[in-house]
């Protein structure tokens, strides 16, 4: 063990960046997958992004776990509203004006994806 240098790594961004792209791929077709088969899997595009970045990151960092956080929260919006927008207007803004409208299960699934995404993303 050396004593003279601090054990710290700088995160690879580049790479974290490209784990959050692949994680939220993988995280929209795992959920378009189970819906078909029934399920109800809002929390897995969060954490596949967080768990992407937090992989390919290579070090851990509070910065990118904010950012995969917002990603995962923005991604799972996106994701309620395009396969469940509301009957009264179909556009992405008003189902962003009207949230608190949401069924619980669905504000409560969109909330642990974000912090799914953001625990994961924080790297090992």
């Amino acid at each position: 063990m050396n004593l003279d240098k601090p054990n710290f790594q700088t995160p690879n961004y580049v790479k974290a960046i490209v784990g959050i792209i692949a994680g939220g791929v993988l995280g929209y077709l795992g959920f378009y997958l189970l819906l078909q088969l029934g399920l109800y899997a809002m929390i897995l595009p969060g954490a596949m992004i967080g768990l992407g970045c937090g992989a390919q990151a290579g070090a851990r960092s509070l910065v990118l776990g904010v950012v995969a956080g917002i990603v995962a929260f923005a991604f799972g919006l996106f994701i309620e509203w395009n396969f469940f927008p509301f009957v009264a207007d179909g556009s992405f803004s008003f189902f962003v004006k009207h949230l608190s409208d949401l069924t619980d299960r669905a504000q409560l699934m969109i909330a642990a994806g974000t912090f799914a995404g953001f625990w994961f993303g924080r790297g090992r």
